[in-house]
């Protein structure tokens, strides 16, 4: 069984540079983890057209945006107005999506969760998802913004000191 999952924000990159970087970590499945999936300047990361590129170049794809979304449709998982990814986990939903990750472990695929955002600091694969997978002894392994393979302890840590003040 493989214990390890990767992340990667798709941002500015195009699809041929993205796909290079899924060959060369030997991705099986991209697992779709945005809570809308749709791109208005990227659109060869819209749902649909993702999908099919990727059968092209004979990676699978399946979209876990309603289990593992960062933006909940519903307000009971939020609290002041905000999302609370503590609500989230707690979820029938999220934890069935930790779940099927775990099942495409246990049957030895190589799997990545896909995003928007490149920095994965920045991203709920890191605060929210990363997080729940460590609890449950799975390695979480983030392609960062600069193609950088760092440890979701190493992400966790890039938020905790996002800036120098300089005064």
């Amino acid at each position: 069984m493989k214990n390890k999952i990767y992340t990667i924000g798709y941002g500015n990159r195009n699809l041929e540079n993205f796909v290079k970087v899924l060959k060369e970590l030997q991705i099986d499945y991209l697992i779709d983890v945005r809570s809308i999936p749709y791109s208005k300047y990227n659109t060869d990361f819209t749902k649909a057209n993702l999908e099919q590129n990727l059968k092209t170049f004979e990676i699978g794809y399946a979209y876990f945006g309603k289990e593992l979304g960062g933006i909940p449709e519903s307000d009971e998982f939020k609290t002041d107005g905000k999302t609370n990814y503590k609500k989230i986990t707690e979820s029938a939903s999220f934890q069935k999506g930790i779940q099927r990750l775990k099942t495409a472990l246990e049957k030895d695929f190589n799997v990545i969760l896909m995003c928007a955002e490149l920095k994965p600091e920045n991203c709920h694969r890191t605060k929210l998802i990363g997080k729940e997978l460590t609890l449950k002894n799975i390695s979480v392994i983030h392609i960062d913004e600069k193609l950088n393979e760092i440890s979701q302890k190493e992400a966790e840590k890039r938020n905790e000191n996002p800036q120098i003040n300089l005064f």
